[in-house]
C-alpha cells in the first residue's frame, strides 16, 4: 500500500480545502485534526474522510466561514454558536478558550451548538492535556445504535474521550463511541470480511456478521451487558442534545446525507487544571508513578500491559517515520470530485 508524509498530506489538505472555498483557519484545523488521528492509527476518522468534507463545503453542509460567537453563562461556563462550521474548527475553538477560562478559574466547560461531525475527540483532548490541562469531552452523532430490545437505531455511537497530561510520556487518553465500534470503521472493514457477534444489527435488530447486512450497531457490552453501553450513550447525548439545545439521535440528519443541510451537532467539553489537591509538579510526579505502576506489572505476553492511548502512541511513531498509508479509495473519490466540479487538487504520491 501506498504511504505519505503526514506533513505532505497536511499540506494537501489546506490546499484542498482552500481551493473550495474554506478559510485559513478552518483549513488548518481540519488539516491538523485529520493528519493527527490518521498518524494515531484512528483510520476511520482521518484522512480518509476529506473526500466528505469537501463535498460537505461544496455542497453548504458545512460553513467555510463561519462566525464564532462565545457566550459566557457563568464564569467558568460558556455556549459556543458554531455557525455550522466544520466540528475540528468549532472544537478547537471551545478548546482554546476552555484554557484560557480554566486557567484563572480552575475549571471550564463550553458547550458547543450548531457544529458538524468532528472526528476524533481525541485530537481536542489531547490539545488540552499537552497545554497541562485535565480534558472530558463528548459527541453525538444521528441514530446508528440499537437500544437493548429495541429493533431500530435509536442514539448515534456518542463516544466520549478523556486527556490526563504527563510530564515524560504522551498524556493518558481514553478516546471511544459508547457503541462496540464506530459505523465509520463498519464501513472500512472489507465487505467479505466476517462481523463479530453483537457488533452489528441487521434491519430487524438482531445480530449480524454480514457488512451488507448491517443497518445499526450494538451499545458497548455485547450480548448480555449493552445496557452499559447505551446507558453511557444516553449521558453523552443529554449533554450534547439537551444542554446545548440540538436535536438528538434519531432527529439529526445522517452524516452520509446527499441532501446536504446542516446537521447542526452538539459538542461539550470540560477543562480542569490539575494542582486541585497538590502542587502541579507533585502531581506530574504522582501520575507518572501511577503509569510505572501499571507498566511494572507482568503481563501474558511480551507487549506488557497498556493505557489508554498508548497502542495509538505507538501507531504515531512508526507512521511519523513510515508514513500514513494511502487507501485506493481515498484516491478515487478525490478524482471524482474533481471530474465533477472541474477541480485539480495534484495528489503526489
Amino acid at each position: 500500500m501506498k504511504t505519505i508524509h503526514h506533513k505532505d498530506i497536511y499540506s494537501f489538505i489546506k490546499q484542498s480545502l482552500k481551493k473550495v472555498g474554506v478559510n485559513k483557519y478552518s483549513c488548518e484545523a481540519v488539516a491538523h485534526g485529520l493528519c493527527f488521528t490518521s498518524l494515531r492509527g484512528v483510520d476511520s476518522h482521518g484522512i480518509n474522510l476529506l473526500p466528505h468534507y469537501l463535498l460537505s463545503a461544496l455542497n453548504g453542509r458545512k460553513n467555510c466561514n463561519p462566525k464564532f460567537k462565545f457566550k459566557k453563562i457563568f464564569p467558568a461556563l460558556s455556549l459556543l454558536e458554531a455557525d455550522n462550521a466544520f466540528g475540528h474548527a468549532a472544537c478547537l475553538k471551545a478548546i482554546n478558550y476552555s484554557i484560557k477560562i480554566a486557567k484563572k478559574y480552575g475549571i471550564a466547560a463550553v458547550a458547543v451548538k450548531n457544529s458538524s461531525h468532528c472526528g476524533a475527540l481525541a485530537t481536542f483532548t489531547l490539545e488540552a492535556a499537552r497545554n497541562g490541562y485535565v480534558a472530558i469531552g463528548f459527541t453525538h452523532a444521528d441514530a446508528l445504535v440499537v437500544p437493548p430490545n429495541g429493533i431500530k437505531p435509536l442514539l448515534g455511537t456518542n463516544p466520549i474521550s478523556f486527556a490526563f497530561p504527563r510530564k515524560k510520556k504522551s498524556p493518558i487518553c481514553l478516546d471511544m463511541s459508547t457503541s462496540s465500534i464506530s459505523w465509520n470503521k463498519l464501513l472500512s472493514m472489507d465487505k467479505k470480511q466476517s462481523i463479530s457477534p453483537y457488533i452489528a444489527s441487521d434491519a430487524l435488530g438482531n445480530s449480524t456478521t454480514k457488512q451488507k447486512e448491517a443497518r445499526g450497531l450494538f451499545p458497548l457490552g455485547g450480548k448480555d451487558f449493552s445496557y452499559k453501553g447505551f446507558c453511557l450513550g444516553v449521558i453523552v447525548e443529554l449533554f450534547c442534545s439537551v444542554l446545548t439545545g440540538m436535536k438528538f439521535g434519531n432527529e439529526l440528519l445522517p452524516m452520509y446525507n446527499t441532501k446536504y443541510k446542516p446537521r447542526k451537532l452538539g459538542q461539550f467539553f470540560i477543562l480542569l487544571r490539575s494542582d486541585i489537591s497538590m502542587k502541579n509538579k507533585d502531581y506530574m510526579n504522582y501520575i507518572e508513578k501511577f503509569s510505572r505502576n501499571v507498566y511494572s506489572k507482568k503481563s501474558k505476553s511480551n507487549n506488557g500491559i497498556k493505557l489508554p492511548g498508548d497502542p495509538e502512541e505507538e501507531i504515531l511513531k512508526k507512521r511519523m517515520k513510515n508514513g500514513i498509508p494511502i487507501q485506493p479509495k481515498f484516491i478515487s473519490s478525490l478524482n471524482e470530485i474533481e471530474k465533477k466540479y472541474s477541480l485539480k487538487f495534484n495528489l503526489k504520491i
